[in-house]
């Protein structure tokens, strides 16, 4: 976090990228007189930097009204505000947070309901019930999500990172995910986490092809057919389920979806990405 003795660019005349570095400390009060009136007069002038602005200010105060789990803030600063419209509802109800926030009984149920309602109206997808559908336990959503979240450095909390395949399948089974699965390619292993979505216990594998990212989502297979504690998209199932993997693209990401040896596999990547969709399709294949 930036301090106040931390600041020295200028802020006359401040651009977008330059707004962001004034964002946490404007919250934090640390700001200058003047510093805070040319953040106020870019946010006046700029919906989308206001936006940021108001996330950051909610977060903080829900974090410090409630411990919440540690997905929560990440997706609510990182991934779902990257792809708002220019239109800003989030300040018409933002003294309702605040006061149901005052009640810890209320934190949680609240912050989960901002995120599924702003999900529904603001996450700009060609399809966007694909997302918004089951949001809190969709693992296509989820992974989505994830990929958002890492791309960021933002991980989930039981994380190691590594290049030796061995020590990964080792970290992720004794946190509780029984099958993890790595794929046949040349990209680069880099690290997996594990956390858990409605009792199951879910893979997250983190590749890198030069500079890009490579983010693989896993989930028992049950876990959605069988015992439906997970959902997926009844389009989506019928599609993996009847083929080798299924391709969808979204405004902000590739993924591929496929069921490997009884385990549901999400591989996220960034757009018109040829070469690493190419090399994967041709593991998926065999």
């Amino acid at each position: 976090m930036l301090r106040k003795k931390d600041i020295t660019i200028k802020v006359t005349d401040l651009d977008c990228k330059e707004f962001q570095n004034f964002i946490s400390p404007y919250v934090d009060k640390e700001l200058k007189k003047e510093e805070e009136k040319e953040v106020n007069s870019h946010a006046d002038l700029c919906s989308h930097c206001k936006t940021d602005l108001v996330i950051e200010s909610t977060v903080k105060k829900t974090v410090a009204k409630k411990k919440i789990i540690s997905s929560a803030p990440y997706e609510l600063k990182v991934s779902i505000f990257q792809k708002l419209y220019k239109k800003n509802p989030v300040e018409s109800f933002f003294k309702l947070l605040k006061k149901y926030f005052s009640n810890p009984i209320f934190a949680v149920g609240f912050s989960t309901a901002v995120l599924i309602f702003l999900y529904f109206n603001f996450f700009i997808l060609k399809d966007n019930s694909l997302l918004t559908e089951h949001f809190s336990n969709n693992v296509f959503a989820q992974s989505v999500v994830n990929f958002q979240n890492a791309r960021h450095s933002k991980f989930p909390p039981r994380l190691i990172f590594t290049d030796n395949i061995e020590q990964v399948s080792r970290f992720l089974i004794s946190n509780g995910f029984k099958t993890p699965k790595f794929p046949k390619t040349g990209w680069r292993l880099i690290g997996a986490g594990v956390n858990e979505m409605n009792g199951v216990k879910i893979a997250h594998v983190i590749y890198h092809h030069d500079s890009d990212l490579v983010y693989i989502y896993e989930a028992p297979c049950n876990a959605i057919l069988k015992d439906k504690k997970l959902f997926l998209p009844d389009n989506l199932k019928r599609k993996i389920i009847d083929s080798d993997y299924n391709i969808i693209e979204t405004d902000s990401c590739t993924v591929v979806l496929s069921v490997i040896d009884g385990t549901f596999v999400s591989f996220v990547m960034e757009n018109d990405k040829n070469e690493i969709l190419s090399q994967l399709l041709s593991t998926l294949d065999e």
